[in-house]
């Protein structure tokens, strides 16, 4: 993917006018600022972690913006992958979790909540997380050379 640096000489070049140097960077700027939470191929990511068997939260993935499917497996028993239904509107896993669940299982759902995973039923082993998601692409400043 092009950085800044070339993406401003290239539009310089096709332009082919003087003094426009800053009007380019800003209108760089202005789109990528326009589209940050459009689906590209470049800001599509996956990462992966644990989950500990009763353990109900985990963080999301750094510069997530919205979740596109969540997968576990049980680390110990080799379990088949699978995908959890979500992400459910928060307050229908807040109310199982304040109402105190006890009992454990294979996790069903999940919710997002101030950069949170709430997980549904309480895991009752470890598993693997993997997500899938829509990440916020990182800041750009005019200042930058590339």
């Amino acid at each position: 993917m092009p950085g800044l640096g070339d993406m401003r000489a290239r539009i310089l070049r096709e332009v082919q006018r003087d003094g426009i140097t800053a009007d380019v960077d800003n209108a760089i700027l202005t789109a990528i600022q326009e589209h940050r939470n459009e689906r590209f191929w470049f800001n599509e990511s996956s990462a992966s972690a644990a989950l500990s068997g009763s353990v109900t939260t985990l963080a999301v993935p750094s510069g997530f913006l919205q979740m596109d499917r969540l997968e576990l497996s049980a680390s110990a028993s080799g379990q088949v992958t699978y995908a959890l239904r979500g992400p459910v509107p928060f307050e229908d896993v807040r109310d199982s979790v304040n109402n105190a669940v006890t009992s454990t299982g294979d996790p069903e759902t999940f919710a997002v909540k101030c950069d949170t995973l709430y997980f549904y039923i309480p895991p009752k082993d470890n598993y693997n997380v993997t997500y899938f998601y829509l990440k916020e692409l990182p800041e750009i400043s005019a200042a930058a050379s590339s």
